[in-house]
């Protein structure tokens, strides 16, 4: 399914007259929807190709709107007279053991918005443990 994508994004490419990243990336986006209707409808059976990418489309949607959501919450409280976040910390059990996959995790983490922090010196936690501290900091 991969290549077939590939393939309607170059026809794509060659229908437009050129073959530039705008017309390779529409035409990958364009022959993606081609393809998940005709897995849909039947026509095609299912491939993980098709799945996979729903599924990532999918959980970015779901993490730009918790990040929305989570923004406009921390917004509202600044905002309002009264202050409703409360301080809080929290030690989450590892599975990873890499120092890479540790920094990958933080860096996932200090990326997600203002409600999530890594915990900090202040806040010593066991090795095997991660720490998110549940306050705008």
């Amino acid at each position: 399914m991969l290549l077939a994508n590939v393939l309607l994004a170059l026809a794509w490419g060659a229908l437009q007259g050129e073959l530039s990243t705008r017309t390779l990336t529409s035409g990958l986006v364009l022959g993606y929807l081609i393809l998940l209707a005709l897995v849909r409808g039947g026509v095609l059976p299912p491939s993980r190709h098709v799945g996979r990418v729903h599924r990532i489309v999918g959980l970015a949607a779901f993490f730009l709107w918790e990040l929305v959501r989570a923004n406009l919450r921390l917004a509202l409280d600044v905002a309002t007279p009264s202050y409703h976040i409360t301080p809080g910390i929290i030690a989450v059990p590892l599975d990873v053991t890499t120092d890479l996959e540790i920094l990958l995790l933080f860096a996932t983490l200090v990326a997600i918005g203002p409600l999530v922090r890594p915990a900090s010196e202040s806040a010593p936690l066991p090795s095997t443990r991660f720490g998110l501290a549940d306050f705008p900091g």
